[in-house]
This record gives C-alpha cells, structure tokens and sequence, in this order.
C-alpha cells in the first residue's frame, strides 16, 4: 500500500505543486474588517480559489459568507463527517525574502513562499489526500476540508462555522508536526498602555502580528535639548529617527529571538536620546521585550508536560502621546488564563499600567495514551521507521477547539530549514518560508494511510 501511494504521489507531484502555488500567490494576510469581506478581499480571493482547486477534485464547497467554507466528500447520508482542518490565511511576509513573497518558488527541493507550510499546504495535501480515496477505495465516511480565513488572528472564522454547522465527528489538522500533538498550550494576549506624555519620545513601531517577534523597530525621538527647553510645544521639535534589527520567531517557541523592541530601546538608552521620564519607560520597555518566559511579570509557568510559559512583546504602536504594546502569552494548562491575567494585574497596578485583554483561550490537553492517539502515532512510526511518541506543543491550532481532533503532521520533527537560507529564516512564520517537497510528498502519504485507518476501523 505505501509504494502504491508513493508512486501515485510522484506521478502527480506537479499538479500538487502548482495548486499550492495558485494558493500561494493570493496574500492572504487576515484582516479584522466589517461588511461582505470579514477577513479582508485577499482572504475571500483565497477561500474562492481554493473552493475551485476543491471542484476539481469532485467536492462540493460551500463559502459561509467569507468567514470561512468547506469542501466536501460526499459517500453517504450520515451527517457526521470526518473532518481535515486547514487555514488559508498567513502572516505578513516580513523583509528579507529572495523573491516576491507570493510567487512560490522551487530551488534546491524547497518550495519557497508565504503559506507553503503554515497552511497552504495541508489544504492541498487534505485535497490530495481525499483524491486519493476517491480513487482507490470506498469510503464509508463523508469527508469535508474546513478552509479557514482567520486562524492567526484570533478564530473567528471556525467560531462562526460552528455556529452555523456540527464539528466533525473526528478531525485530523494537519498544522504541526508528526505524529500526534495530545495538548497545546492555553493562551493569553494582553494590550498595555504606556503614557510618553512626560518623555521626549515621538513615537515607537514594531511588529505586525501577535504570534511572531518582531524583526524590526522604529523609533522617532525629539531632539533632547529643544524638548528640556520647550517640552510643550513637541510637534515642532526637530526630530531623530532610531531603527533597530532583531531576529524573529514564532511566538511560541521564543528561545533564540531577538526581540526588535528590546534591542531598540537599549540602544536608545545607551545613545542618551532621552529625558530620564523617558528612560524610566524605555528600561520597563526593555525588560518586558526580553521577560520571554514571564518571571518578570509573575506568569511564569512550569509543567512536566508543557513545558514553561512564553511571552512575547509583539506589536508596538503609538497612538497620540500613548505606546500601546501587545504581548502574546501562553502557558501550561496547570494555570487558566483568568489567573495569569491576575498575575498582571499584580504586576502592573502598582505601576499605573492599564492593560485590556484582547484574547483568553484554556486549551484541553487530551489523554496521550487513548487508543486513537497510539493509532495514529504506530502509523507514523512505522511510514518513517522511527519510534516518536505523542508530544505537546506552545503553538495553538484549530485542534484546541474542536471535539475529538487531532493537531497531525505534515511537518517532520527536527527538520531543518534550507542550508541556502540565512540564520532566522526558512521557518514557520519567517522570512522565506520553506517546504521541503520530499517530506511534504511523505506527509502526504502519512495522511492518506491514516485517513484509510480512520475510515475502515472507526464508526
């Protein structure tokens, strides 16, 4: 069965490879927006082509108003399908790639593009996978490919499907590594509120998402001596812009960052830019880019399982004479996101720090040693001749907040990027984001033999 697989695969290697780049080439950056495009026009685009890819595939697609959509196997009458769990929308693409962003290039066995791991691909693997049992066996289960438009920014859009629709019976989503995640990570973002009214600094900016460590910041500072004599009179100072590099990650794993915003004011600081109000701020400021794990602010966390929390200062953004800084948070199940948000509380009341919190989500670990999860893990291990066990994981999928579902390759653990690429490139959420297309054809293949699994030993 996996040579028959793999040499189906390696016939149709191409045709997968170009509807990813299709998919690929629409930048599908979600947006918070209102009216007929929730997610933004680029995300709708996505969702239609994608629901075209899906016709031709024999399934039937349906857009949910553009929240989000499905494409569906249909076998039989039963209502309760069989679930494959994607997303189409992806975080900018940063600075620093070797072409556009959005035109998917192949060098070296990599396909190189926004999307093409996280999660373009395992909506054309999910597609390719169900074509697969189309065409060689039975299925006894109704399958449907969920396409989401807002999975990095919050889950809205499958919040609106179930509204709307059932959860599948059972889900595999394919955003993470093999062989199977049993627990993720709960999460906080919280927004704080930093007053520069008393400091000479104009103005700070950095990052663009939540979820990644911000590679860049800016700075415009009003000249020190014309602010003493003058302070307020600011907007017509004569003014400094100060920029500075970091090295991005995902917010989930940000051991081997370098948060911009902590290298920005540091140097501020040590280039005396600044009235002392304004060190004052900039030497907090400092001290949350690089608190990761959250022992400054009380959030720290530790669990034999989980591991320990992360936090990560993502977004600054100056509004008026107010810094407003974004951190994403995340931590094991042993605590609740009502309690971490305590924790800052304590920490920053008696500074005089506001915060408001802008997302809460208390991840359900699931039991590593259910039947289902051995299952999927012994076909895994028997695909890639290795012996890895369930794991958990920082990142957070579609999987924490469905029933039954299971965060399920198409990534490989340990796999490394491209060596063409520099340091801080070629990952997940990075600057020319990399597939390795020998491991996501076996991906593939690992999804299809878990499907048939699932399909033929599962009611």
């Amino acid at each position: 069965m996996t040579e028959q697989i793999k040499s189906w695969l390696a016939q149709n290697q191409d045709a997968i490879l170009a509807e990813l780049a299709e998919l690929v080439a629409i930048p599908s950056v979600s947006e918070s927006l209102e009216g007929a495009h929730p997610f933004g026009e680029a995300c709708t685009q996505a969702l239609e082509t994608a629901l075209q890819i899906g016709e031709r595939h024999g399934l039937k697609g349906r857009n949910m108003e553009n929240y989000c959509g499905y494409a569906r196997l249909e076998v039989n009458d039963d209502a309760a399908d069989f679930g494959l769990i994607a997303h189409l929308d992806v975080v900018p693409p940063l600075d620093g790639w070797l072409g556009d962003p959005f035109q998917m290039q192949i060098r070296d066995g990599w396909a190189i593009g926004r999307g093409v791991m996280d999660n373009k691909g395992a909506a054309i693997a999910s597609y390719w996978a169900l074509e697969y049992l189309r065409q060689h066996s039975r299925p006894r289960h109704n399958w449907r490919v969920f396409l989401g438009l807002n999975e990095e920014r919050g889950m809205r859009d499958l919040a609106y499907y179930l509204e709307h629709q059932p959860a599948p019976a059972l889900s595999l989503v394919p955003d993470a590594v093999f062989p199977v995640c049993y627990a993720e990570k709960s999460h906080l973002n919280v927004r704080i509120a930093l007053d520069l009214s008393e400091t000479n600094i104009v103005s700070i900016e950095a990052g663009t998402v939540p979820n990644i460590v911000p590679a860049a910041a800016k700075a415009v500072i009003a000249d020190l001596k014309a602010y003493e004599a003058t302070p307020q009179d600011l907007a017509g100072l004569p003014t400094r812009t100060v920029e500075a590099e970091g090295r991005s990650k995902h917010a989930s794993m940000p051991d081997g960052s370098l948060n911009a915003v902590g290298v920005l004011a540091r140097k501020l600081l040590d280039e005396g830019l600044v009235n002392p109000a304004g060190r004052k701020l900039l030497e907090l400021l400092e001290s949350l880019a690089n608190d990761i794990h959250g022992e400054l602010t009380g959030t720290a966390r530790d669990d034999e399982a989980l591991g320990n929390t992360s936090q990560v200062g993502s977004i600054a953004r100056t509004e008026g004479r107010t810094l407003y800084y974004t951190f994403d948070t995340r931590f094991p199940a042993i605590a609740k996101a009502d309690e971490i948000a305590e924790d800052l509380q304590r920490f920053y009341g008696p500074l005089g720090i506001s915060f408001e919190v802008l997302r809460k989500d208390d991840a359900i670990p699931q039991d590593p040693k259910a039947p289902l999860i051995g299952a999927l893990t012994r076909i895994v291990n028997e695909e890639l001749g290795t012996e890895l066990k369930p794991y958990t994981m920082g990142g957070g999928t579609y999987a924490r907040k469905l029933p039954n579902a299971y965060a399920f390759g198409l990534e490989q653990d340990g796999q490394q990027p491209p060596s063409f690429l520099p340091d801080g490139q070629g990952g997940v959420h990075q600057p020319n984001e990399a597939l390795n297309i020998a491991g996501y054809m076996q991906g593939i293949a690992i999804l299809i033999k878990a499907m048939l699994w699932l399909d033929e030993n599962i009611d």
